[in-house]
């Protein structure tokens, strides 16, 4: 799935489970550092307080709605990006999926 149809396909699981960022969204794997202006920052801060999530569960939050209304808005971007990480996972998956690189 890629592109256009992606970006339905997340927009309707967002619309059935408006709920989905009511509770802290599960976090964990890989992690990045980053660095953040006093205004960002301020806001994640105070977000966290509200929500009585940690910064990174407010971080995980953000990136994923962030990601949403890129995709949304730059529908070729979402095309692009969906294949080069389907790319780099059928290459880091070939040998379970039955085929080469």
């Amino acid at each position: 799935m890629a592109g256009p149809s992606y970006i339905t396909a997340l927009r309707n699981a967002v619309q059935q489970n408006r709920a989905a960022y009511c509770s802290p969204p599960r976090t964990g794997g890989k992690q990045v550092s980053v660095r953040l202006d006093d205004f960002l920052l301020n806001h994640v801060e105070a977000i966290s307080e509200l929500a009585e999530w940690n910064r990174s569960e407010v971080l995980y939050a953000i990136a994923h709605y962030g990601l949403f209304l890129l995709y949304e808005s730059a529908p070729q971007t979402a095309e692009k990006a969906v294949a080069s990480i389907m790319a780099k996972f059928k290459a880091r998956h070939a040998d379970e999926l039955g085929g080469t690189p």
